[in-house]
């Protein structure tokens, strides 16, 4: 199973509530798997407006403004190798869509483009399906999902006939 939070003690844990949000998940990470905050960075990003001060101790750890990147929990290594894992933060984390304004959280890129990284470890920057115009226009990573026509990736129930266990996680705000 893939880690879905910290226990009391911050041992992970693969049970239980789903995390509040994906900086809980990658904070096991640091240092022991990732020895800095610094791959969590994107310049650009809304969620990241500075560098990480790259303190990996305590509750300094991956803290808020250090992280770009959603978590969907509920994943083994077991579960369909195409599902997504890990991805850009969202504009909305429970519809699984971005924002073409670059100057809101979820926006890097303008909505062009997404970081998806599969359950089998495969990453691609994936270009999106952009809806509607102007200030509420969405972007969506769509893919062959088992149904007729493309799906966003993100929308558990798009997965047919087995579908996605859980909506992702955004990074902490």
């Amino acid at each position: 199973n893939f880690p879905r939070t910290v226990d009391t003690n911050g041992r992970p844990t693969f049970t239980g509530p789903a995390p509040a949000n994906s900086n809980v998940v990658y904070r096991q990470l640091i240092p022991n798997y990732i020895p800095q905050e610094g791959i969590f960075f994107v310049a650009g990003s809304r969620f990241t407006p500075a560098q990480p001060d790259e303190n990996v101790t305590g509750d300094a750890k991956l803290a808020v403004g250090e992280n770009h990147y959603a978590y969907v929990p509920g994943l083994r290594e077991t579960s369909n190798q195409r599902f997504p894992l890990v991805a850009g933060g969202f504009a909305t984390a429970a519809t699984g869509t971005y924002s073409t304004n670059p100057e809101v959280v979820g926006g890097v890129w303008g909505g062009s483009r997404a970081v998806v990284i599969r359950v089998d470890q495969s990453g691609a920057l994936e270009t999106t399906t952009i809806a509607g115009t102007g200030a509420t226009a969405t972007a969506t990573v769509e893919a062959n999902t088992g149904g007729a026509a493309p799906a966003n990736i993100f929308v558990p129930a798009s997965w047919t006939p087995n579908p996605m266990p859980e909506i992702a996680v955004n990074p902490q705000t």
